[in-house]
């Protein structure tokens, strides 16, 4: 008979045996009759993707991605919690699903707002979808939820990597000298002081766009439209500044970035 149970229990013994393969092909069924039964679209989606992580072939690990991507879209879709949507992420990132693995990382993190691990999966994905500043802020937030040391190497390289892009170029030397990559870290110091009067320049507009872009949204509540008007031009002109800084810049910007 093809109920959920016996092929719950057919794939763990073909699990015990160690066909990691004819399992999945059961767990998937399972799941398939009965959408309820969590514990066979878990087992189902984290055995694909133990199986694509260790196919020596591209397509079949792509294969295996999509096939864990689908159980774990309908698992996390049925009980929204955050192992779930974390696992669909993972799966998603597997698949080459990009757009999709932000916002299966993002329901993780509204699930758990405080679990370094997802806000870092979160972070390295907007990075790899170049959306750099919502990136930053989540692998800093990352970061503030104190993670294990292990987690934090690669979460203080992601920062530097992508702050040196920005050409913040002190603070990214402390993330990679913190991820132990003291080589890189005084390289861009290297960079940073032949630099460090343009840096400087940057860094100073950088505070003050963000200081009058703050002004703005007050001068906007209290109806003073004049003042907006002024304080826009204003952001403007050093907007035009960063970016003939930034221009001058990007070749060492080009290299950084890479």
């Amino acid at each position: 008979p093809d109920r959920a149970a016996l092929h719950q229990a057919i794939a763990g013994a073909y699990q015990a045996a160690g066909d990691r393969a004819a399992a999945l092909d059961h767990f998937e069924r399972a799941f398939e009759l009965n959408p309820d039964d969590r514990v066979s679209g878990h087992a189902a989606a984290t055995t694909a993707l133990a199986l694509a992580a260790d196919a020596d072939d591209d397509d079949l690990a792509a294969a295996y991605y999509g096939r864990g991507l689908e159980v774990a879209a309908k698992l996390a879709t049925v009980a929204p919690e955050y192992e779930h949507a974390l696992l669909a992420g993972e799966l998603a990132i597997g698949a080459g699903q990009l757009e999709a693995a932000a916002g299966w990382f993002a329901a993780a993190v509204k699930e758990q707002p405080q679990e370094p691990m997802a806000l870092f999966y979160l972070g390295r994905t907007l990075a790899d979808l170049d959306h750099n500043d919502e990136a930053t802020t989540q692998l800093r937030a990352a970061l503030g939820a104190a993670p294990d040391d292990e987690l934090a190497v690669p979460i203080h390289a992601q920062l530097g990597q992508l702050l040196a892009c920005r050409l913040e170029l002190p603070e990214a030397a402390r993330h990679y000298r913190a991820a132990g990559d003291t080589g890189r870290a005084d390289e861009i110091d290297e960079i940073a002081s032949g630099f460090a009067e343009a840096l400087g320049r940057l860094a100073t507009l950088r505070s003050n766009i963000a200081n009058l872009v703050g002004m703005e949204a007050e001068l906007e509540k209290l109806g003073d439209a004049d003042g907006v008007t002024a304080q826009a031009s204003q952001s403007a002109a050093m907007g035009r500044e960063m970016s003939g800084i930034e221009d001058n810049l990007s070749e060492v910007r080009a290299a950084l970035c890479q």
